[in-house]
């Protein structure tokens, strides 16, 4: 395994020298298309399949009065789209261990786009999974996000479809997780998990380094947690793990925000995950195939709260995860597609696979 951190990342100090030029590779959505279209045919045909599309209120930037809220959190836009940018920085970060992590250049865009400063990251091998740390709101908040499918490697897991029994932090009473997320998972969950409790130690004992400890010593401190595609799943795992490792009156307050997030377990992880992370936002852009693989009836079910984002602005807080009033209620045959996972996202055009930095010249 692999283990990388970031310099401190400033042009006049950072060792870290330019990356090469991004080029689109394989990902999760491609096989997930593939996938999708042949267990979207079987779920038209099976009941409990997705009625015809839901119509919202087509008014810009604004949420649809709903009384299907499951959450006591309230959903902020603002937020959601600040850390889509830094997941889509994550896109930046090449596969290769041999190869540079990320340029001064880029990490000052990330700081003027999303006010995060960028700390720390690693990436490991075979798997080539990638994660990168950050603070925010004046050092007294961290925010953590993984890389989605970027390789031929990411997307044979992506294809191990099938349930295991999950060995997960405290334990998950009968839980089943993806088989392939949770191998991509095992792979990079101990460095992440150690980045993220040193960073937060760090900055609960007010320690100066790398921009952080500016904080006071009892400011509550906020963990974010986030990711587009395949590192929304390993975001939801690592935020499930992390909190089950926090002690009463810990002072740190964990969030999750996921973008393209496939289903990740059953029923079971799904009333587990909610039992443990209060506050969880799995954001679906209009008809996002990966949102809706594997198909619940393999027996499948999302976890957090679905932010179902339509167009126009639109975007509604949905009941749960599968809400059927919401993203569920679309058409396999007439909405679900593959270029709603990496275009059109808060009406930019950014993708995964280097698209999705494309914020970053």
């Amino acid at each position: 395994m692999g283990y990388q951190n970031i310099p401190d990342a400033t042009p006049s100090s950072s060792p870290i020298v330019a990356l090469p030029t991004q080029r689109r590779s394989l990902s999760s959505f491609a096989m997930g298309l593939l996938l999708g279209l042949l267990l979207g045919v079987i779920g038209v045909l099976t009941p409990g399949s997705p009625s015809p599309a839901a119509t919202l209120v087509p008014t810009v930037g604004s949420s649809k009065t709903s009384p299907r809220v499951s959450t006591t959190q309230s959903f902020d836009m603002s937020d959601a789209k600040k850390y889509f940018d830094f997941s889509a920085s994550t896109y930046c970060i090449p596969p290769s261990l041999s190869s540079p992590y990320l340029t001064p250049s880029q990490v000052s865009k990330i700081k003027s786009s999303t006010g995060i400063s960028v700390l720390n990251g690693t990436r490991v091998a075979p798997t080539d999974l990638a994660v990168v740390l950050g603070t925010e709101n004046d050092g007294t908040g961290i925010v953590m996000s993984f890389r989605g499918s970027q390789t031929p490697i990411n997307m044979l897991s992506d294809l191990l479809a099938w349930k295991s029994t999950a060995s997960l932090g405290k334990g998950c009473q009968g839980c089943e997780l993806h088989a392939g997320i949770m191998l991509d998972y095992k792979s990079i969950s101990s460095p992440a998990l150690s980045l993220l409790r040193w960073e937060v130690e760090k900055l609960k004992g007010g320690r100066k380094g790398r921009g952080m400890g500016r904080g006071k010593k009892n400011d509550p401190i906020t963990v974010t947690i986030t990711g587009h595609s395949l590192g929304g799943a390993l975001a939801a795992l690592t935020a499930f793990e992390y909190v089950q490792g926090l002690g009463v009156g810990s002072g740190v307050k964990v969030r999750v925000f996921t973008f393209g997030e496939p289903r990740l377990g059953n029923d079971k992880f799904a009333e587990a995950y909610g039992g443990e992370v209060d506050e969880s936002w799995r954001v679906v852009n209009k008809g996002d195939i990966i949102s809706h693989i594997p198909m619940q009836s393999f027996g499948y079910e999302h976890e957090g709260t679905e932010v179902w984002m339509e167009s126009g602005g639109v975007y509604e807080v949905c009941q749960g995860g599968e809400d059927p009033n919401c993203s569920n209620s679309l058409s396999w045959l007439l909405d679900i597609n593959e270029a709603d996972h990496t275009k059109g996202w808060f009406g930019e055009q950014g993708g995964a696979d280097g698209t999705m930095c494309s914020f970053l010249p």
